[in-house]
């Protein structure tokens, strides 16, 4: 079929664009809702200004939208297309990870202390957390990065906004690819990754699937699929209560969906900031 599945936490991905309130918009078509725009400072990688952001927090794993200023470490993936360019692994310990990996020789970058304003339920204030990139040349798809959360109650907390669109978890996260069996030798390094459950819950906050597709294996499973990515993060699949529900808002935005093989429903990436976005009932 041209796929394969992974299974290494994902803790969320970003979509990055140069318009964020085209993005936000875009998203509130489909039915999401985010809490504002917040400054996002990453430590010393010398962005000016500091990147600005929203986010659509669920269950396990989010989505971070993201503003690129054009001259930041973001402004070459833009250049390229709007879209899905990010995805960050969950890790229990930043240092430890970045240590594991470079001893496999993957060539990790500087881990960074990061912090952000969080307004994603009652509890509020500033988030911080450790993250370390690759270089592109280990990943050219994408920034692929780990990340730490240190305030994971400000993220994953119990009384959260709740979707419109029902959606509460990133249950997939797919990459088109040229060399399927290359691929997956590459991304199967991220097994190295040290994650742990989150101390207030009992079960993992992170999105554990990534499925890497050929050509033909997108053809076969997206039929009619149109995307500015010949190579790359394409896109998400969701997980939603009602499938209903989502038809419901996609038909009063005016916005085209499809009916997947699986029973799944898609909208072009045209329609969700350069983003292949699935929504799935889970049985």
């Amino acid at each position: 079929m041209g796929e394969h599945i992974l299974h290494i936490p994902i803790d969320h991905i970003g979509i990055v664009g140069s318009n964020l309130e085209s993005m936000i918009n875009a998203f509130a078509k489909l039915g999401f809702h985010t809490t504002g725009v917040t400054s996002l400072d990453l430590g010393d990688t010398n962005d000016q200004p500091a990147s600005q952001n929203a986010h659509f927090v669920f269950n396990f794993g989010y989505m971070e939208l993201i503003a690129s200023k054009g001259t930041d470490h973001l402004a070459d993936y833009v250049q390229k297309y709007e879209g899905m360019h990010i995805l960050a692994m969950a890790s229990g310990q930043a240092q430890a990870s970045f240590e594991i990996f470079k001893r496999n020789g993957l060539d990790p970058g500087k881990v960074f202390l990061s912090t952000r304003y969080a307004a994603h339920g009652e509890r509020t204030g500033t988030a911080a957390f450790e993250w370390f990139g690759f270089n592109e040349q280990t990943f050219p798809e994408g920034l692929v990065c780990v990340v730490q959360h240190h305030t994971p109650e400000l993220i994953y907390q119990p009384k959260r906004i709740v979707q419109p669109n029902g959606v509460y978890g990133l249950v997939e996260v797919l990459l088109l690819v040229n060399d399927l069996d290359e691929a997956i030798e590459r991304y199967a390094q991220m097994s190295y990754v040290n994650c742990q459950v989150n101390p207030l819950k009992d079960t993992p906050t992170w999105c554990e699937k990534l499925t890497i597709l050929n050509t033909d294996g997108i053809r076969l499973r997206f039929p009619g699929l149109v995307t500015k990515a010949s190579t790359g993060f394409l896109g998400i699949v969701l997980a939603v209560n009602d499938l209903g529900l989502v038809k419901d808002i996609l038909r009063t935005s005016g916005v085209v969906f499809h009916l997947g093989l699986q029973g799944d429903v898609w909208v072009q990436p045209n329609d969700a900031a350069g983003c292949l976005v699935v929504f799935r009932e889970l049985g």
